[in-house]
């Protein structure tokens, strides 16, 4: 059988098969948890367990990553929020977004990354995840920024209450087997210390950048809870290879703001949505990466995406190959290995600084630069480590043709 054709049944069936499993959990109450989240992208226990769902390997390693992601329950007692003085109680949109440090600049938000939104509207209240530690706090005035800080100040005894609360709540249930999660608490802590704000605000819409987070559902559940007129907006520009994160549950958003139509068709006749789930097109200038080799957010294997290379480098499987320029990524929560990477891959090329002359993206694992670039005319080639979860198929993409150059490597081009 070819590749791409395996490749499609492998993927079709995997979604099928999960698809039940979710609706069933979520019959049975539990719909704060990272068992609904399967995620491709990040080393997590999400991913892992999504590939033990279809391999029904590596126990082992889905055993140590559910314990690791019990203990880092205790990361998340270092989180505090940070709301503006004098809060209106009307707006007409709440926004959730991720933002770093320097995105806030005198207490506004001068760059959104997610949303391409700033926050000079008077009429919009905005809920900020910090990506970055130690957070200056500034003055805003319609800026919600939920952030960490150092350990052992007076909102880490808070938090330990809410562990506590949080634990008591789910511990003479089955949710415990699915809940007791870093992703759950995380869910659980943001939903409680925002809704003591926002139960007293009014807004019209809650727009997102939906990625099915286990936070993201809570809030549109609580949302929803508190008002089922609020109109709820998930906001979808990424081209994932295997988006079955986006699949559509009881607690996914109203409608859906959308970059592309082959993300819309997808998700209709795959992902459970309807035509009319789908308000409006929005506009989403391409990521062109011609000339660069791009680092995923999470790699399992640092040492096996080296030797890939160094494979294809050395057997000259690709033209023009040392003129390629390592982009990290910029959101990664392994910003040493990947420098390490990035530092290997420019000894391997020997420092050669030659301007490429292909229009030529190496792609390492699951990201969404791979369509991008196949729509900019660009030729693209992909390093993966686990071809169900991370490689494009007709399945979802059907103008797309692959073909595999050696094992874990394929190069892709549009028909």
């Amino acid at each position: 059988m070819l590749f791409s054709k395996y490749l499609e049944n492998r993927q079709n069936f995997i979604l099928k098969k999960y698809l039940n499993f979710s609706s069933n959990l979520r019959k049975n109450g539990i719909y704060n948890s990272p068992y609904l989240y399967p995620c491709t992208w990040y080393d997590n226990f999400s991913k892992s367990f999504l590939k033990y769902f279809y391999l029904k390997k590596n126990f082992r390693n889905l055993v140590y990553l559910y314990i690791k992601e019990i203990i880092l329950i205790f990361s998340i007692l270092n989180y505090k929020i940070y709301f503006p003085k004098n809060l209106k109680k009307n707006y007409n949109n709440f926004y959730v977004t991720w933002i770093k440090n320097h995105d806030l600049i005198n207490g506004k938000l001068k760059n959104d990354r997610y949303l391409f939104t700033r926050s000079h509207s008077k009429t919009s209240l905005y809920l900020c995840i910090n990506l970055d530690k130690n957070f200056d706090y500034q003055k805003t005035k319609n800026i919600i920024v939920f952030s960490k800080i150092s350990m052992f100040r007076s909102n880490t005894l808070i938090n330990i209450y809410y562990l506590v609360s949080f634990i008591f709540s789910i511990l003479f249930s089955k949710k415990i087997i699915y809940s007791l999660n870093v992703y759950s608490f995380f869910a659980y802590i943001l939903n409680i210390k925002i809704n003591k704000k926002i139960k007293y605000i009014s807004f019209k819409k809650v727009l997102m950048s939906y990625e099915g987070q286990p936070f993201q559902n809570l809030l549109i559940r609580n949302i929803k809870r508190k008002d089922k007129k609020i109109k709820t907006i998930g906001i979808i520009k990424s081209f994932q290879p295997f988006p079955i994160h986006l699949y559509k549950n009881n607690d996914a958003p109203d409608k859906i703001y959308f970059s592309d139509n082959k993300i819309k068709k997808h998700m209709i006749k795959k992902l459970l949505w309807k035509e009319n789930d789908f308000e409006k097109k929005i506009n989403y200038r391409l990521n062109n990466l011609k000339g660069k080799i791009v680092l995923p957010f999470s790699i399992s294997n640092y040492d096996k995406i080296y030797e890939i290379i160094s494979e294809l480098y050395k057997k000259k499987k690709i033209k023009n190959f040392e003129t390629l320029e390592t982009q990290i990524h910029p959101n990664t929560a392994e910003m040493n290995e990947q420098l390490i990477l990035k530092k290997k891959l420019k000894k391997l090329f020997k420092n050669k600084n030659k301007k490429n002359k292909e229009k030529l993206l190496l792609a390492i694992g699951s990201t969404s630069v791979i369509l991008e670039n196949l729509l900019l005319g660009n030729k693209v080639i992909q390093i993966y480590e686990d071809e169900i979860a991370e490689c494009c198929s007709k399945s979802f993409w059907p103008g797309i043709k692959i073909t595999k150059l050696i094992n874990n490597v394929v190069s892709y081009s549009l028909q």
